[in-house]
């Protein structure tokens, strides 16, 4: 009996030091502290200088690019203006539908279990570029019609710090842009599904992206503000479909992992012994 008695004593001053041990580290700012706000004088602060800082961007830093970009070498800007040709828009959004629709059919008809994964496999990337791409296009042409920010092309008239908030005309829609928000949103779904490519992916996106001031159709910042922009919305697709186990995985170990490997090999194998008999 006393054997029980003094188990139980080691066990309870065993855990009254891990509780001792655990407010000593919180104390110091570890993990297990509570959170604690920001007081609210700090937060307004923080906001006026995130403001201020904006306003200054808008106001200085955008005309600076805007002179740089229109002083460029001659070739420089032809090669930008080929990239803002290639640039994709949300047109390219119907052609992802209609493979969608069309994939969705064979899913549905096709009796092999392997051939039926392919085409779920199908759906759920061109499900999760769609998702990244039309959120990210949804929201920049929301918040462009809200802000209502003038062109570039209006700048030796109006300046950089025209607005026409609901405005609805094109010239009143450069912040943030829609175009850079697609595109980096692309580059986002790309390199999320292909991680082995993502360095390149991202560059070619970041010259498409800057051709849109490079040319004079946006700002700078209407620029970052859409390739921000267009990052978060592939985080948050990304995100959803993950919480869905589609398209992502977490292996036990916390790393994450895109599914369907097998199955894309296994399909090109196939087509290359069509093609090569």
């Amino acid at each position: 009996m006393s054997l029980f008695r003094r188990a139980a004593a080691i066990r309870r001053a065993a855990l009254r030091r891990a509780i001792l041990r655990r407010a000593s580290v919180a104390s110091k700012g570890s993990p297990f502290a509570p959170e604690r706000r920001a007081p609210l004088g700090r937060r307004a602060g923080a906001a006026v200088l995130a403001f201020t800082g904006g306003a200054a961007s808008l106001a200085l830093l955008d005309p600076l690019a805007l002179h740089l970009a229109s002083k460029a070498h001659p070739g420089l800007r032809a090669l930008f203006d080929a990239a803002a040709r290639l640039s994709p828009s949300a047109a390219f959004l119907w052609p992802c539908a209609a493979g969608i629709a069309v994939l969705a059919a064979l899913f549905r008809r096709e009796a092999s279990r392997k051939l039926s994964a392919i085409y779920q496999h199908g759906l759920s990337v061109l499900g999760f570029v769609v998702a990244a791409c039309l959120s990210a296009w949804a929201v920049a042409s929301a918040l462009a019609w809200l802000i209502g920010r003038a062109r570039p092309k209006l700048h030796e008239t109006l300046g950089p710090m025209a607005f026409r908030p609901l405005d609805g005309s094109g010239d009143f829609a450069s912040l943030p842009s829609a175009h850079a928000a697609i595109v980096i949103a692309l580059a986002a779904a790309l390199a999320f599904m292909l991680p082995k490519v993502r360095g390149v992916v991202i560059a070619v996106a970041c010259c498409l992206a800057a051709s849109r001031f490079m040319t004079g159709k946006n700002y700078l910042t209407d620029v970052l503000a859409g390739g921000a922009l267009g990052w978060a919305t592939a985080v948050a697709a990304r995100r959803w479909f993950e919480a869905r186990s589609v398209l992502f995985a977490t292996t036990p170990q916390g790393a994450r992992r895109v599914k369907g490997r097998e199955l894309v090999s296994w399909s090109l194998n196939r087509i290359a012994a069509r093609m090569y008999g």
